[in-house]
């Protein structure tokens, strides 16, 4: 999950999409600890707060470490849909019985 100080989440929910950007300060091994940030923890931070989505459009991967940190990404995730569920009803079998000799 992803609840710390130095990380910041911003979810947005459009039309067709859920777009979570994240930010992570960079790494500085006095105040601020090593941290990566995958599609995993990005999942389960969406689970954590009951947002429900759909498959994934964009990923990222961020790392705040050198040499070459990546500081901010975007997860674009499409928006669940909700499909109806359609109940039919049985026939009824025909038997010799239900036939009805006559």
């Amino acid at each position: 999950m992803l609840k710390n100080k130095d990380i910041k989440i911003e979810i947005n929910n459009t039309a067709d999409n859920l777009e979570v950007c994240v930010c992570l300060k960079h790494f500085d091994p006095r105040s601020t600890p090593a941290m990566a940030v995958a599609t995993s923890h990005v999942k389960a931070h969406l689970e954590s707060e009951n947002i429900e989505y759909g498959k994934i459009i964009q990923e990222s991967h961020l790392n705040n470490t050198p040499p070459d940190p990546l500081l901010e990404g975007t997860w674009v995730f499409a928006k669940k849909v909700k499909t109806k569920s359609k109940t039919t009803k049985s026939k009824p079998r025909t038997t010799k019985n239900t036939r009805g000799i006559g």
